[in-house]
């Protein structure tokens, strides 16, 4: 009796669990499931926006309280308010810009919109001994010429020869008639002149943190300050062959002084040898310096 009560127990037992098993599952099936559902549609809607599309055709101008705003078509009486137009000339060479004889150089001017029918007037004034080509147009540029030019910005290439011995300074200006005060450059001519020899080129080994530094100085023209002569920069040449004539591979650098430091030998032990020479604006050389050595141990 007692194993058939003990049966009959476990049946009901087995009986209850299973009944609780189903209503889990249904409660899943009819009441979990959906809300979460619901959930994750309402999270989905915020999290994950439609793609982007072309929307050029339906933009509006507007703000978010009123609306699209419709913007009338209205036309106005042109009068003349604009202010004084002020032109820009330019040029892309040094400053103050100079220019070797038989060299060329070209300008670039910019000019909004004239308040009068005028169009914009490039000259460059008359110095005698001075003519000039425009080599943009292909014709003579005349001295004190004024070409007009329908375009608000443009360039013209000019060709300049000296006959001068000296420096000679000329003005370019652009400038629309009666309305503004011109841009203007001033530059130089240059003769083409004999750019003089270096002097006193000495090298002298030195020691900067522990490796070997070479310095070099000399004496030589000044900078654009002499009346005939346009010196640019000097160009250093190193070769450890002596008496050597420089070719590109031997530049070693170049400088607007008179003194130059080499820090590539270094690693490298050994004699060297080195020359300067001076340059002008134009890229025309002069004389190569006489020599000077140093040992690198």
């Amino acid at each position: 009796m007692q194993s058939r009560d003990g049966f009959t127990t476990g049946i009901v037992i087995s009986i209850i669990l299973a009944l609780a098993v189903i209503g889990g599952i249904a409660y899943a099936h009819y009441v979990y499931f959906p809300r979460m559902a619901a959930q994750n549609t309402s999270t989905s809607r915020i999290s994950s926006p439609a793609p982007l599309t072309d929307q050029t055709s339906s933009i509006e101008v507007g703000d978010n309280n009123s609306g699209p705003i419709t913007i009338a078509s209205t036309t106005t009486a042109s009068t003349s308010i604009a202010p004084a137009i002020n032109p820009m000339l330019v040029d892309f060479g040094d400053s103050p810009l100079v220019v070797d004889s038989g060299g060329d150089t070209t300008f670039f001017w910019m000019a909004p919109t004239s308040t009068t029918s005028e169009k914009p007037i490039f000259s460059i004034e008359c110095v005698s001994g001075v003519t000039m080509y425009d080599v943009t147009n292909n014709r003579p540029f005349a001295c004190g010429d004024q070409a007009r030019y329908v375009a608000w910005k443009g360039s013209d290439k000019i060709q300049f020869t000296s006959a001068s011995p000296t420096r000679v300074q000329l003005t370019a200006q652009i400038i629309y008639p009666g309305e503004a005060t011109p841009s203007a450059i001033i530059f130089s001519i240059f003769p083409i002149e004999t750019l003089a020899q270096p002097q006193n080129l000495t090298a002298t080994l030195t020691s900067t943190y522990g490796l070997a530094v070479v310095k070099l100085s000399w004496s030589g023209e000044g900078f654009g300050t002499s009346a005939t002569s346009d010196v640019y920069t000097y160009n250093v040449y190193k070769s450890t062959t002596s008496e050597f004539t420089p070719t590109a591979n031997d530049e070693s650098g170049e400088t607007d002084s008179f003194s130059f430091t080499d820090m590539s030998v270094s690693l490298n032990p050994g004699t060297y040898y080195y020359r300067v020479q001076a340059q002008d604006r134009g890229g025309n050389v002069g004389p190569l310096s006489a020599q000077a050595s140093v040992v690198v141990p």
